[in-house]
């Protein structure tokens, strides 16, 4: 019942982290179904929205429907996680970067709370054929959004206008990554056309080396 994109990575992550029963993930999304089968098969999983007081309401009752009424939903800023250093054996995030404007203190903070050996499964748009990633658009000293190019928003169950998008990525996402202090990082081009997955669905995998020291989070420009 998943949609591709959300398969792959899904997938990907359950490669990376055998060990269903006790692996410790954390999500950047948490009222949907891909959460919903997240937490069936790692049932140590950890999901949060980003959102506001209104869209909370509705963000609530639909993690309710999945989840049950015990459900509480979480409140998180990818760029100022509350977790501790070091709480997790892996991080996934879908198209949740592209909406961010500082995306290199989100990298830092999931680089900060992953464990030595942890990985990290990320999607977001992709310029294949770029070396450099598009700033779409950014926030001004004013605290206004100042568009660099056309408007791009994405579909979002709780704004009906959408969210902008601040970023399209090129190949130099990697070079970020590893300049927060992944051991690895590679953009993986999935293909198995049995399970309706075809050419485009690109993942990025990242790794954390065993042996890396707790990372001191830092918010920068990139």
């Amino acid at each position: 019942g998943l949609n591709a994109r959300h398969r792959v990575s899904l997938g990907l992550l359950a490669e990376l982290c055998s060990d269903s029963e006790t692996a410790r993930i954390y999500a950047t999304e948490q009222a949907s179904p891909a959460f919903r089968w997240l937490r069936g098969r790692f049932p140590e999983s950890i999901g949060s929205e980003f959102f506001t007081e209104a869209q909370g309401q509705l963000l609530t009752e639909y993690l309710q429907a999945l989840l049950g009424e015990e459900a509480r939903l979480n409140r998180e800023d990818a760029t100022d996680l509350s977790f501790d250093d070091e709480s997790f054996d892996a991080v996934i995030s879908s198209d949740v970067l592209e909406h961010i404007p500082d995306y290199r203190a989100a990298l830092e903070n999931f680089f900060r709370v992953l464990a030595p050996g942890g990985d990290l499964v990320l999607t977001v748009p992709f310029l294949d054929a770029s070396q450099e990633s598009l700033r779409r658009a950014e926030i001004d000293a004013d605290g206004e959004i100042r568009h660099l190019v056309e408007p791009e928003y994405h579909g979002d169950p709780v704004s009906p206008e959408g969210v902008l998008a601040f970023h399209s990525f090129g190949w130099d996402l990697l070079d970020t990554l590893r300049a927060c202090g992944f051991e690895s990082a590679q953009w993986c081009l999935p293909w198995q056309p049995s399970q309706a997955i075809f050419s485009g669905l690109w993942t990025v995998h990242a790794h954390k080396s065993a042996g890396d020291p707790p990372h001191k989070t830092e918010s920068k420009e990139s």
